[in-house]
């Protein structure tokens, strides 16, 4: 019987690296679509705005990236094996994210 959590078969700290660039990678998308709408001054003037843009992004990601695996082991080795996670980790946790956002 494997005495691992499920939690603990989905996080592998080698993977560490790519969650924080993960992480890096997702708040500079959600930056660039704030400017998209809002002028840089706005941000300068309201400087915890983009704390609420982040947040429900994160918590949608850091929800459901475990559950599909998108940090197991050898879950970064190949494009064949990561872009499936990739996608399997998007969608749900965007949809989670515009859910905590409205």
């Amino acid at each position: 019987m494997d005495d691992q959590s499920f939690l603990a078969r989905r996080l592998d700290r080698a993977a560490a690296p790519l969650a924080i660039g993960d992480v890096l990678v997702l708040m500079a998308f959600l930056t660039a679509g704030t400017l998209s709408h809002r002028p840089a001054e706005f941000l300068v003037n309201n400087p915890t705005y983009l704390l609420g843009v982040w947040a429900p992004f994160l918590i949608g990601w850091f929800l459901v990236s475990p559950l599909v695996g998108a940090y197991a082991a050898g879950a970064a080795e190949t494009a064949k094996s990561s872009v499936p996670l990739v996608v399997r980790s998007w969608i749900p946790a965007a949809a989670i994210g515009f859910v905590l956002r409205a």
